[in-house]
């Protein structure tokens, strides 16, 4: 479903302290519910007022700049209004496959382990994040409604 959203303005809409992402009204995910079709991402700034160089530090990890940054800098090889697009040769450019956001996701893991000097989980995949993250959240006393929200699951099971 990642594969769904675009830099369009009216798609990806940013705000001074968040960017919203919308998925691409013509894209039919696997459970094609109104719920699934209209799910917003809104991606709060991470700490956008740096005063002190942790701070500084800090907003390097704000996803609204990174997002920024990243649509500009690619903005001349894009071929494709698709978020995620490829950066390699011969599709440089182009919308990427499922399975090349899966890999790509996979190998984002597996360096932040080797970054961090830690040993990698077994069985670790792209999906795996989303059970990893409603974990996280949960753990961070986010309520269950706000986290089935966040990762398009209609209840609980």
């Amino acid at each position: 479903e990642l594969g769904a959203l675009s830099i369009r303005s009216e798609l990806c809409i940013f705000h001074k302290d968040k960017v919203i992402l919308r998925p691409d009204p013509s894209f039919i995910p696997k459970v094609n519910s109104s719920f699934h079709r209209s799910m917003d991402i809104q991606l709060p700034s991470f700490c956008p007022n740096p005063s002190h160089p942790k701070e500084r530090l800090w907003h390097t990890l704000d996803v609204r700049r990174a997002l920024k940054v990243f649509i500009n800098r690619t903005r001349d090889i894009r071929s494709s209004d698709a978020l995620f697009i490829s950066l390699n040769r011969p599709n440089r450019g182009k919308r990427m496959s499922k399975s090349a956001i899966s890999r790509t996701i996979k190998m984002c893991i597996i360096e932040a382990y080797k970054a961090q000097n830690c040993p990698l989980p077994n069985g670790i995949t792209a999906h795996s994040t989303r059970s990893a993250a409603a974990n996280a959240a949960l753990l961070a006393n986010s309520s269950v409604e706000d986290i089935c929200r966040a990762a398009t699951w209609s209840s609980v099971s």
